[in-house]
């Protein structure tokens, strides 16, 4: 098959499980984006040789990378860039390959098939790890430092000595003493 119709399928996969998600529809399109950067560095890592689980590493720390940038540029919560977009990477095949050898009663293509699927799994979740300590140890802005000078301002006399209740009943929450 052919790497763009792939591609082609993987950014449809993505964007409709955006949508099994209830990714808002303005950010369909840069979830799927995410989802397609994340998979295609994987499949690029992969045909350099290089172990599946370090392109499933990769992989994730792209879409993790890519989706707390999107989700600063457009003001929403990382998760929904970064779910969708961790799902083409998921090493679906492979474990149900392992399945597959263990129920031909293959044991050692099993153990190989599933000790791969849980490395890459392994990966993907280090790779999301990598990439939120990254931007928040980067991207956290510093805290200002206030002068003393000036005392931070009184509380009225009723709202020091009682919580506020919701007005559920609005007997009980007379503040007047």
């Amino acid at each position: 098959m052919s790497l763009l119709l792939k591609a082609l399928g993987v950014l449809v996969g993505t964007a409709a499980s955006a949508v099994l998600f209830n990714v808002p529809r303005s950010a369909l399109l840069w979830a799927a984006l995410a989802g397609l950067m994340g998979w295609a560095v994987q499949v690029r890592v992969g045909l350099n040789g290089v172990p599946p689980a370090a392109g499933a590493l990769l992989g994730a720390l792209t879409v993790s990378l890519t989706g707390e940038a999107l989700a600063r540029a457009r003001r929403m919560p990382a998760l929904v860039f970064v779910v969708p977009g961790i799902l083409p990477l998921v090493p679906g095949t492979r474990a149900f390959q392992a399945m597959l050898a263990l129920l031909r009663q293959d044991h050692g293509l099993a153990a190989l098939e599933a000790t791969q699927a849980l490395v890459a799994a392994g990966g993907i979740a280090v790779g999301l790890l990598m990439g939120t300590a990254l931007t928040r140890a980067w991207g956290r802005p510093t805290a200002q430092v206030l002068p003393l000078s000036s005392p931070p301002p009184e509380l009225p006399r009723k709202a020091r000595h009682r919580a506020v209740i919701l007005p559920l009943w609005k007997d009980r929450n007379d503040l007047s003493d």
